[in-house]
């Protein structure tokens, strides 16, 4: 999943850049963007959002499976075979 989500920040990076470059070249010439660009600033935004998004739902995903491998489960939550369940029921763990 590391990959995939270094590929997303990878990605909205280029975007950023192209987004950034667009902005740039408007303020060289000293406009506005014309309506293509702006069209194409819009897009990438939009791109940009959609992989924040992504970025973030899946970090958050790692997270939540990081803290679920901490979570132990008590012995006594196990399954047992017959073999505990006889041996618990000899030392006295276990009434019946």
């Amino acid at each position: 999943m590391n990959d995939y989500i270094n590929r997303q920040v990878e990605a909205r990076a280029r975007a950023w850049g192209e987004a950034k470059s667009l902005l740039d070249h408007a303020a060289a010439e000293g406009r506005d963007l014309s309506a293509t660009e702006q069209e194409q600033y819009d897009r990438i935004n939009a791109d940009l959002d959609e992989r924040t998004a992504v970025i973030e739902r899946l970090q958050k995903d790692m997270d939540r499976e990081a803290r679920a491998a901490e979570i132990r489960v008590p012995d006594a939550a196990k399954p047992s075979d017959d073999a505990d369940i006889l041996r618990s029921l000899g030392t006295g763990e276990k009434m019946l």
